[in-house]
């Protein structure tokens, strides 16, 4: 369950979540050593999936990642990519599209690439920002044949309800307007977050705030762990300086369920969820640990919380 190269950090979360339990507010999740064990593993899953964006952040890139019609396409390496050259739009939207499709486990990101190639004509964000119209033309055109070609490849495990039908409840076209919208066309990501570092005093916590309440309400389909996944991935690439003081579980479903199950050995309690955001940033502190970690490991914790399983896709 602990490779080797982790035991260290292993033995030092493990008495750092002893001590919180014994000193500030008692886990009773973690009463058992199994239980311990099992969250301590994946805390440090989820710190090896955030040390991989900081990988490829400093790694070389072929260029061939920005390509979707290439097998070696990835939306965050070509964001990273992009961003280095100045195109701040093209590799914010990118990040964008990788979070709203997802990575699955098995055809990756080819459902993103399957939209964001357009058939052959690739829909950069100059091209769809500046003409909507076109885009939901070409989607309503092509709706059936992107669901046919859709047969092996799926949207990511946290966006499996999301659909490319033209009927959809939040359908792909109107998705991307609301985003389009969010931003502005003709202010830019650049600006768009600027106005959130601005309005906070440089605030990197209130900052992230105020994106997270204003994404919330203006972009369709994006919900709490959307938003949370998209505005700390800006960040882990380095593209912003904001970070969420706490978890954000309001509307959370696992996550709530893992905090709860942490606090008080039941994931069905009703310890409010602003009372665990309070509790879970003091954990953080404690740990030294972002709230990304902590929301991504209770959220995988609880879902198996006595054997270690590695939740990927």
């Amino acid at each position: 369950m602990i490779r080797p190269k982790d035991r260290d950090r292993s033995i030092q979360l493990s008495e750092r979540l002893s001590a919180f339990s014994r000193r500030n507010t008692e886990l009773k999740g973690i009463g058992n050593e199994e239980r311990l064990k099992t969250l301590v593993a994946q805390i440090i899953e989820s710190e090896h999936r955030i040390d991989y964006i900081r990988v490829i952040r400093n790694r070389y890139k072929s260029q061939d990642v920005k390509d979707p019609q290439s097998p070696a396409f990835n939306p965050l390496k070509a964001a990273l990519l992009f961003h280095q050259e100045g195109n701040i739009d093209e590799a914010f939207w990118l990040v964008f599209l990788s979070v709203h499709f997802g990575c699955h486990d098995q055809s990756k990101w080819r459902l993103t690439a399957l939209i964001y190639g357009g058939l052959g004509t690739t829909w950069t964000w100059a091209r769809l920002s500046n003409d909507l119209p076109a885009f939901n033309t070409w989607y309503q055109e092509n709706a059936a044949m992107l669901i046919e070609a859709k047969q092996d490849m799926k949207f990511g495990g946290h966006r499996k309800y999301e659909s490319l039908k033209l009927n959809a409840k939040r359908s792909i076209p109107e998705i991307f307007s609301s985003y389009v919208n969010w931003v502005g066309v003709n202010y830019g990501h650049h600006n768009h977050f600027a106005n959130f570092t601005n309005s906070s005093q440089a605030d990197p916590e209130e900052a992230f705030d105020q994106a997270f309440i204003s994404m919330k309400e203006e972009v369709v389909s994006f919900s709490r762990l959307s938003i949370f996944d998209y505005l700390t991935m800006l960040a882990k690439l380095g593209f912003v300086q904001i970070r969420p003081q706490h978890p954000y579980l309001k509307g959370a479903t696992g996550p709530l369920r893992g905090a709860r199950l942490l606090v008080d050995n039941d994931p069905t309690s009703k310890t409010h969820w602003s009372n665990l955001n309070e509790l879970l940033a003091d954990l953080g502190r404690h740990l030294e640990i972002g709230m990304q970690e902590v929301e991504d490991s209770l959220y995988n914790w609880q879902k198996s919380p006595d054997s270690f399983i590695p939740f990927r896709g």
